[in-house]
């Protein structure tokens, strides 16, 4: 479902919804962990629809990098995921927690990259957990993308060639064996 910005997947996962919220340079992805019953780990496959197989590429801090050619540098970056307490509840006792308790992986498999981002289980399951709890792995769309057109039938103009003009970019997230989004 959608509202604004925000596309809803309702129990996208057992004890679990998938939640994006689409901005200008990111998609803030979060996976709102309604219960104990969820799952502590959720994996997403990367694969381009057509082009160069994109690489990705781990960052300092957690991140992932995506890049794929002819652009230089990432093209979208897979920010380390955070877990928090539902926020309809505010901080606990001891203040704003800061530890990001997740962590994010890739593998290749085949044609595709399996990203995997997982909470810690104890951390998840500690007394007085505050449910939802919030897992957020934020795509970053790096910000200085460009666009140009011309006309191919025009025989004065000369064609620029960069190996920094973004064309497009398809990524496929899949949940389980079914895409449930695409970018």
């Amino acid at each position: 479902m959608t509202a604004g910005s925000r596309i809803t997947y309702p129990g996208a996962y057992r004890g679990a919804d998938l939640q994006y919220d689409v901005g200008a340079d990111q998609i803030k992805e979060t996976i709102v962990i309604k219960d104990r019953s969820a799952a502590t780990s959720y994996e997403f496959r990367l694969r381009a629809r057509s082009g160069p197989r994109p690489t990705l590429r781990w960052l300092p801090g957690g991140s992932y990098g995506l890049s794929q050619p002819p652009t230089a540098g990432n093209i979208l970056v897979l920010q380390a995921p955070h877990a928090s307490d539902s926020p309809a509840a505010g901080p606990g006792p001891a203040g704003p927690d800061t530890e990001p308790h997740a962590t994010m992986t890739v593998v290749k498999d085949g044609a595709a990259d399996v990203v995997r981002v997982a909470l810690d289980a104890d951390w998840l399951n500690a007394p007085g957990r505050r449910f939802p709890v919030l897992l957020d792995p934020t795509i970053m769309v790096r910000p200085d993308l460009q666009d140009a057109s011309f006309s191919a039938s025009c025989t004065g103009c000369t064609p620029f060639v960069s190996d920094s003009l973004f064309t497009s970019v398809r990524a496929t997230l899949a949940c389980g064996a079914e895409p449930c989004s695409s970018i």
